[in-house]
C-alpha cells in the first residue's frame, strides 16, 4: 500500500514488485528499478533507456527486460547492473520459462513471435502465431500462453513446440470483460487462469 500511494512522487506507477530478500523488494518506475526496505526506504538501483517490461528472478539475480530490447542482470546482493544483451526487436511482454533445471525467457516482440532464449547465450527458438502485437505472456514446464493485442483471446502453446499454438480460447466466450492479466498455475495442476478487468 506504502508504494502503491506514492506513485505520483515516483514520477509513475510502480511496476514489477518482487521479494529481493528477507528485508527488501525490488520493483520499476518506468525506465527505473528500486529497492524498498521493510523501513520504507527507497533506494535507486539502476535507470536504463528504455521503459522496464519485466522483472525476472533468477537464483542469484534480478533478469532485467527493457522495451527497447536490453537485457540486464541485477546482482541480488551487490545490487550491480550489467547489460547481458541487447536485442534487435522492441519487446511487448516478457516472462520465464522454466527449462532443464533452469529457465529461458519468453519475448514477445511486435511482429507477433516469442523468442524464447537464454539470458546468458544466443540460441533462440520461437513460439510463433498469426496474432500479432501480444500483450501478455506467461509460461509453466507445460505450456505458454499469451494474451492478444485485444485481450480478447487467450492463446496457447506446448512448451516444447513452438510451430503452432495448441489451442486458442474466446475470452469472450466465458466473461463479458476482457483479460487483464494472465497466470498459468504452477502446482502441477496446469491450468490457465485469466484475471479479468
Amino acid at each position: 500500500p506504502f508504494i502503491a500511494g506514492r506513485g505520483p512522487a515516483l514520477g509513475g506507477s510502480p511496476r514489477h514488485l518482487l521479494r529481493l530478500d528477507e528485508e527488501h523488494f525490488i520493483f520499476s518506475v518506468n525506465e527505473r528499478v528500486l529497492r524498498c526496505g521493510l523501513e520504507w526506504k527507497l533506494t535507486p538501483v539502476a535507470s536504463f533507456g528504455s521503459s522496464v517490461m519485466a522483472i525476472i528472478p533468477d537464483e542469484h539475480r534480478m533478469i532485467v527486460v527493457c522495451e527497447d530490447g536490453t537485457i540486464a542482470a541485477i546482482d541480488r546482493v551487490t545490487l550491480a547492473a550489467t547489460t547481458l544483451q541487447r536485442r534487435p526487436d522492441k519487446i511487448a511482454a516478457a516472462a520465464a520459462l522454466p527449462w532443464l533445471g533452469g529457465q529461458r525467457l519468453l519475448l514477445a516482440t511486435a511482429d507477433g513471435a516469442i523468442d524464447c532464449i537464454g539470458a546468458d547465450d544466443d540460441l533462440v527458438s520461437q513460439f510463433t502465431s498469426p496474432h500479432r502485437g501480444l500483450r501478455q505472456v506467461t509460461a509453466s514446464s507445460a505450456h505458454v500462453a499469451a494474451l492478444s493485442a485485444d485481450r480478447a483471446r487467450l492463446i496457447v502453446w506446448n512448451a516444447w513446440d513452438g510451430k503452432m499454438p495448441a489451442r486458442e480460447l474466446s475470452i469472450a466466450g466465458l466473461t463479458p470483460h476482457r483479460a487483464a492479466d494472465l497466470l498459468l498455475a504452477t502446482d502441477g495442476t496446469d491450468t490457465q487462469k485469466e484475471a479479468s478487468s
